[in-house]
């Protein structure tokens, strides 16, 4: 039986290893997702994020392909995604904080689109509007030849 030939792993296939490893996040982990979660400069970009926080070389071919790849997996994992919208929830993405924003779109006199927009908004949360009229009409059409 011929043996398998062992291919070197790229950094970041050891780093993927590592975010599957356990539930717990480690440092940089933490890291990665605090940073996803509260720094504005980065907020939401995981590719900048990653590389902020990773530091890879980003001067070889390909390098930011593979960094955006390397990034969108770390975002699927469950551990990770629950740790950003924990952050997200403990910071300002809340019902409370949410509703406060929507609070001055409503009374805000600047906008008027807006204000249109999220009081429809409130309305379809408070089932007092839908989203589709609904006209149910018979029509009876009588031809005569």
């Amino acid at each position: 039986m011929a043996k398998k030939k062992e291919v070197a792993l790229t950094e970041e296939e050891k780093e993927l290893q590592v975010w599957h490893s356990d539930d717990k996040l480690n440092k940089k982990q933490e890291l990665f997702c605090q940073t996803f979660a509260t720094k504005w400069a980065l907020f939401g970009n995981w590719v900048r994020t990653y590389i902020e926080v990773y530091s890879p070389n980003m001067t070889k071919p390909n390098r930011y392909k593979t960094a955006c790849s390397t990034a969108s997996e770390i975002l699927s994992y469950p551990k990770v995604y629950k740790r950003i919208n924990q952050l997200l929830e403990e910071d300002w993405l809340n019902d409370v904080e949410v509703d406060k924003q929507h609070k001055y779109l409503i009374e805000q006199q600047v906008d008027l689109w807006v204000k249109m927009r999220a009081i429809d908004s409130y309305n379809k949360l408070k089932q007092r509007m839908e989203d589709k009229i609904k006209i149910e009409q018979d029509i009876t059409i009588k031809y005569d030849l």
